[in-house]
């Protein structure tokens, strides 16, 4: 179930709930946060919530996969957001 992907019962609520589900930031096969998307005046923005240390190679890699599904969805980037 849910806990083998997230242990803690308080992260879970985070990732699955009720409305609006987050999109999920993994890394090396385990949950280091979770992201959502947010367009503005036409631009394509993430919100990007870490739950650990926010490295700066974790957020360039993260920074990456916002450039790719701004232009996957035909938007210029916005970048990533405060949470």
């Amino acid at each position: 179930g849910r806990e083998v992907l997230v242990p803690d019962a308080a992260d879970q609520k985070v990732v699955w709930p009720v409305l609006g589900r987050p999109g999920g930031v993994v890394v090396d096969g385990h949950l280091a946060g979770t992201w959502r998307p947010t367009t503005a005046r036409g631009r394509f923005g993430v919100r990007y919530d870490p739950w650990g240390p926010d490295t700066p190679d974790l957020r360039e890699a993260v920074e990456v996969e916002v450039e790719r599904l701004a232009a996957h969805r035909g938007l210029p980037s916005a970048g990533l957001l405060a949470p």
